[in-house]
C-alpha cells in the first residue's frame, strides 16, 4: 500500500541513513516490472518520495551526513529517529500516536516543528512549541517506568493536515 511504502520504505530508509532506494512494481500486479508502460499508476508513491527529498533538502541539508539512526530515543518502536545528538532530531511518527523524545544528557531548549509527510509543504507548529534537554541518562537497569518518564512530549501535529504520517523536526535553539 501507499502507506506501507511511505512509512517502511521511504522514511525508514532515509532515517536509517540510506543513500537511496529502489522500487520494484512487483510481478503479480497488473502493471508489473516488465510490462508496465504507465508510471502514473505509482504517482502517489512518487509524490511521497518527492516530499521526503524536499524535506531533507530544505530542512536538514548537509547536516544529514553527520546524523545517525537512533530509534531508542523514542518510547515506541513505531517511530523512526535520525539524530545529530544535541543539535537536530528528525522523528517520523503517525498522527494520533503520542510522540516523545529522550534528550537525556543534552542541555538547552529545542524547537519542535512538524512536516506533513503525505501532503508536503512548509514546516508547521503543533501543540508543543519547545522542549528542554534533560539530566544525565539513567543506568540501563533502571525500571522502565522511570526511563519512560524521561521522554519529553513532542505534542500533537498541527490540525488540518493529512492526518497521516508526520515528521517532527527538533532543533536546538538555546542553552
Amino acid at each position: 500500500t501507499r502507506e506501507t511504502y511511505r512509512r517502511h520504505a521511504i522514511w525508514n530508509a532515509l532515517l536509517a541513513g540510506a543513500g537511496g532506494m529502489e522500487m520494484y512494481y512487483g510481478w503479480t500486479n497488473k502493471c508489473h516490472d516488465l510490462g508496465c508502460e504507465n508510471d502514473r499508476t505509482r504517482a502517489l508513491k512518487f509524490n511521497d518520495g518527492r516530499n521526503a527529498i524536499a524535506f531533507f533538502n530544505e530542512h536538514v541539508g548537509e547536516r544529514a551526513l553527520g546524523m545517525v539512526a537512533d530509534d531508542d530515543l523514542t518510547m515506541t518502536r513505531t517511530e523512526y529517529v535520525f539524530a545529530d545528538h544535541g543539535k537536530t532530531y528528525v522523528v517520523y511518527t503517525r498522527a494520533g500516536t503520542p510522540a516523545g523524545l529522550s534528550l537525556l544528557g543534552e542541555s538547552g531548549r529545542y524547537s519542535v516543528d512538524w512536516y506533513d509527510a503525505v501532503a508536503g509543504g512548509p514546516l508547521r507548529k503543533g501543540s508543543v512549541l519547545e522542549i528542554a534537554g534533560g539530566p544525565a541518562p539513567l543506568e540501563a537497569g533502571a525500571p522502565r517506568s522511570i526511563r519512560n518518564s524521561r521522554f519529553a512530549s513532542l505534542g500533537t501535529p498541527p490540525s488540518g493536515g493529512s492526518d497521516g504520517d508526520w515528521v517532527a523536526l527538533v532543533r536546538r535553539i538555546a542553552d
